[in-house]
């Protein structure tokens, strides 16, 4: 069923709670702009987060259809810098699919709140790297996993295993030569051949544990570009905001319009 609606957001400044967890002062959630991505039905909030460097806030966005009276939420379709272990910072961003929480969404009388709740201090934020750390896992497998994906030292497993496999078949590789220029150099048949053998398998065995080196090189740099690109797709913008005279004060005015 396709229907028009026009939509008109005048989204007040609203700074989000203040809340305050083992006896620690919260960070403040200042919303700066919303804008609209037609193509995807999201709606994008841009908001400023106020902390100690060091904390790590749990961040959740609630609504209001009543402007401002009373909010629903926490919104559950929201991606970017929701949820936990989300850094302090400026110029931070909400994607909110408000036609999965709200399907009669209209857009009528809107305004938002995010609120900050300050989180354990020994948990660490969620890496969000773009594509370009690609680079860093071309010089060692799983480093450039650390920056655009949960897991830490773990992806140092990765390495380890990428450079064992690959030292150890390189190894294999100039033993089998060395076998190989000994059975040149053999004096009977039986040596001849069992260094013959010998040279063979190591062969073999380095060939394969070389080539599974690279494979982990090569799928691991796809896997970390791959999740950067899905990270850096969440920092797009493709509609403008414009400022809109309510009142005596001038406040961000969105105008859009939906096709379903």
């Amino acid at each position: 069923m396709r229907r028009g609606i026009q939509v008109l957001i005048l989204i007040a400044l609203v700074w989000g709670g203040t809340r305050q967890a083992q006896a620690q002062k919260s960070g403040k959630a200042e919303i700066l702009n919303v804008t609209l991505d037609g193509q995807q039905e999201k709606i994008r909030i841009d908001f400023n987060l106020k902390a100690s460097r060091k904390a790590r806030f749990l961040v959740q966005l609630f609504y209001s259809k009543d402007g401002g009276k009373t909010f629903e939420g926490p919104m559950k379709s929201v991606l970017g810098d929701a949820g936990e272990n989300i850094t302090p910072g400026k110029e931070k961003k909400i994607y909110w699919d408000f036609l999965i929480d709200d399907p009669n969404f209209e857009g009528k009388n809107i305004s938002f709140k995010i609120k900050a709740f300050l989180m354990n201090p020994s948990i660490k934020a969620i890496p969000r790297g773009g594509p370009a750390n690609a680079l860093l896992s071309l010089v060692a497998p799983g480093l450039g996993d650390m920056r655009v994906r949960s897991g830490g030292l773990w992806y140092g497993v990765i390495t380890v295993g990428a450079f064992t496999t690959l030292g150890t078949g390189l190894y294999l590789r100039a033993s089998a030569r060395n076998n190989y220029d000994s059975y040149q150099n053999a004096r009977d048949a039986q040596s001849a051949r069992d260094l013959l053998n010998k040279a063979n398998q190591q062969n073999n065995l380095s060939t394969v544990l070389i080539n599974a080196a690279i494979a982990i090189w090569v799928v691991d740099v796809a896997l970390v570009a791959w999740r950067g690109f899905k990270n850096q797709k969440l920092k797009r913008q493709k509609i403008s905001l414009g400022l809109s005279p309510v009142g005596n004060q001038a406040v961000p005015t969105l105008g859009f319009s939906l096709k379903f």
